[in-house]
């Protein structure tokens, strides 16, 4: 391979990275998606791809997504699907509505272009998502986090590989310059669009990009790789404050779901703050700035003991109940009364609570499965004032009572349905059966267990 061929430096570049992905994994070759835009830099990406699934090396999809944002988006989109047709590669896209209401249009496009791609990889089953960052991009990220006065964590910037929920994120061109990258999609006579915002220099990112890193090379001409050298330093950095971050949370965290806040505070405030945000990182959020992380310390760690504290932090909450914080993401709102038909189903699907209610055949205690056909069955919000006997010895409490005994969260209770058979709260969610109605005694068999499950994006309780 010669240095001055570009079409061959792309394709070693992606043959490299993928022989990296190959080799971490047991499951032989994966399914590879590409982010599609039409600019330059993801045609050279599509181009090397196309190349290797012609020879039948890999299986892959392009991905576009429509933002929205230019009037030629449109347009954008059918250039995408004919390039990837003319290079015999699978295609799909996805509409993206922006709201506006965030502090960044930059940021809130790329979060859901992320959720997008990831939901477009799922759909197609694709393992791992490739992006056409390069190392203008890498020098770019690397001034820009400066100049905002960012962390370790911003210096690292982009990193060839990371997971995005089920997926590898792939940065295979990461290294190499974007100049090459354009002469690959020229010397392959290969059409592209141009993005005129990528011109506009009131995005700090632009300015940097046609200003400042310019300027730079004239004085420092290998700026690029000097800076990519730096994110490397950085991420390694960076690795190993995630790598004590983890050994915090697990000396005393609850699991993942949980944060325990008597193990921050036995820490220092340096180790207390990095732990936060690696629970945080690690909840599928972005981390805080500095000063929002050193805010949500002080917070939690100098909380009365019976204090209920709410932060709010990337449209989600953390939320801290007897001294452990658990995320909030909002999840359903109070659906009200549902009525329920049961003919002997295994579960009923209740979307207006985002779960089902299972019906299992049990030689324990149970409901009359006779009485539960005969209905009507219902499911209904808390209003107060109601009581549950958890005990047939035991005596009748109030679900206020039962709630707080089991450490059930108030934020938590309302989302909890309860199941009522013929005007009867015959089951409460997160906390069982109701025994005044269940029966022991010998029934034919005929008895049922009730279970309620809630959806993944819901709080867990039964």
């Amino acid at each position: 391979m010669s240095a001055a061929d570009p079409i061959a430096s792309v394709r070693a570049a992606l043959d490299d990275a993928l022989r990296e992905v190959v080799e971490a994994t047991t499951t032989g070759i994966p399914r590879l998606a590409v982010a599609y835009s039409g600019g330059v830099d993801s045609t050279a990406l599509l181009h090397a791809t196309a190349a290797l699934r012609s020879r039948g090396a890999v299986d892959a999809f392009a991905f576009h997504i429509h933002h929205g944002l230019a009037t030629t988006a449109d347009d954008w989109l059918a250039h995408c699907r004919e390039q990837a047709a003319a290079l015999g590669m699978p295609f799909d896209s996805e509409r993206i509505a922006l709201t506006r209401s965030g502090a960044s249009i930059e940021a809130e496009a790329r979060t859901l272009r992320y959720a997008a791609l990831a939901r477009l990889c799922r759909r197609h089953d694709c393992t791992v998502l490739m992006t056409a960052h390069h190392a203008d991009d890498q020098a770019e990220a690397v001034l820009l986090n400066l100049a905002r006065g960012a962390g370790i964590g911003g210096l690292a910037a982009t990193a060839r590989q990371r997971r995005l929920d089920q997926l590898v994120l792939l940065r295979p061109l990461i290294d190499l310059p974007g100049a090459t990258l354009r002469a690959c999609v020229e010397q392959a006579g290969l059409a592209f669009v141009d993005d005129p915002s990528n011109h506009d220099r009131r995005y700090t990112r632009n300015a940097i990009r046609h200003e400042v890193l310019p300027a730079l090379r004239r004085i420092v001409p290998t700026i690029a790789t000097r800076l990519a050298q730096t994110a490397t330093h950085a991420s390694t950095m960076q690795g190993l404050l995630d790598e004590i971050g983890r050994e915090d949370l697990l000396a005393g965290s609850a699991g993942d779901a949980e944060l325990d806040v008597d193990r921050l505070a036995a820490l220092s405030q340096a180790r207390a703050a990095n732990a936060l945000r690696v629970w945080i990182a690690g909840r599928g959020m972005r981390a805080p700035s500095a000063a929002a992380l050193k805010e949500m310390l002080d917070q939690l760690l100098h909380a009365s003991p019976d204090a209920q504290i709410a932060l709010l932090h990337e449209r989600q909450t953390l939320r801290l109940y007897r001294g452990r914080v658990s995320i909030d993401a909002g999840g359903p709102p109070r659906a009200g009364f549902v009525a329920l038909a049961w003919h002997g189903e295994a579960q009923l699907a209740v979307p207006a609570w985002h779960g089902n209610l299972s019906f299992t055949a049990t030689s324990g205690p149970g409901f009359d499965a006779l009485a539960l056909r005969a209905g009507p069955l219902a499911i209904r919000e808390r209003r107060g004032g109601e009581r549950l006997r958890t005990h047939p010895d035991g005596p009748s409490r109030t679900l206020k009572n039962l709630y707080q005994e089991a450490g059930i969260a108030t934020w938590q209770r309302g989302r909890l349905p309860l199941v009522y058979l013929d005007e009867r709260l015959i089951y409460a969610a997160g906390l069982g059966p109701n025994a005044d109605g269940t029966v022991a005694g010998e029934t034919g068999g005929n008895r049922i267990r009730l279970e309620w499950r809630a959806d993944s994006s819901t709080p867990s309780l039964s």
